[in-house]
């Protein structure tokens, strides 16, 4: 069993995610030349997405937290927010390449949703 201060353990998994994220980030890299192809709409579709999730986020908070009588401190809202503005799933890169592996890392997202 693993616990909160076994430095062994957090150390060696904050290694591994810097390794891992280092590697997708220098994969994406190779693949920028994709986003030329992407068109205005994708790009508009990344600037314009994220405000309007946190936006989503924020009202959903505040509906459960009016409707179960149960309210949040300001951060947990904030929090909330950057969660559905980010959407990102740190997974979904790896199981990406190994079902799709003629799939441009650049493009996160289908293109039909741009």
């Amino acid at each position: 069993m693993v616990h909160d201060d076994d430095n062994v353990f957090v150390a060696a998994f904050q290694g591994v995610l810097c390794l891992f994220l280092l590697e997708m980030g220098m994969t994406a890299s190779r693949r920028l030349k994709d986003l030329k192809t992407a068109g205005p709409g994708f790009i508009l579709f990344g600037l314009l997405a994220p405000n309007l999730f946190a936006t989503l986020g924020i009202i959903t908070a505040h509906t459960y937290a009016h409707l179960t009588h149960f309210h949040f401190k300001p951060g947990t809202y904030i929090l909330f927010a950057v969660l559905c503005a980010a959407a990102s799933y740190i997974a979904v890169p790896a199981v990406q390449r190994l079902a799709i592996p003629e799939a441009s890392p650049t493009f996160p997202w289908p293109r039909r949703w741009a």
